[in-house]
């Protein structure tokens, strides 16, 4: 074992991209991993949708539009109205 971590290393530029396989593996996995978990989820609701599994809509969520004759009417966001 020990022979072959010093052939490896014997090798300058075996270390060099050794390191910048490192490199890039750190900067660069938590933009895959994001992306895999993004996907894995897509394909999970998905499935579940085609299998008939439908969730009940919650009547405690709203659908607010904020136009201009509202912000004429009332004022900016946040309303103040009683």
């Amino acid at each position: 074992m020990n022979k072959l971590i010093i052939k490896l290393f014997a090798n300058r530029l075996s270390v060099f991209y050794l390191f910048l396989f490192t490199l890039i593996t750190f900067n660069y996995w938590p933009s895959w991993a994001e992306k895999f978990s993004y996907q894995f989820t897509d394909l999970e609701i998905s499935l579940l949708h085609k299998l008939g599994y439908h969730h009940e809509i919650d009547d405690r969520v709203v659908v607010l539009d904020v136009d201009d004759k509202s912000i004429d009417d009332f004022g900016r966001w946040p309303y103040h109205v009683v």
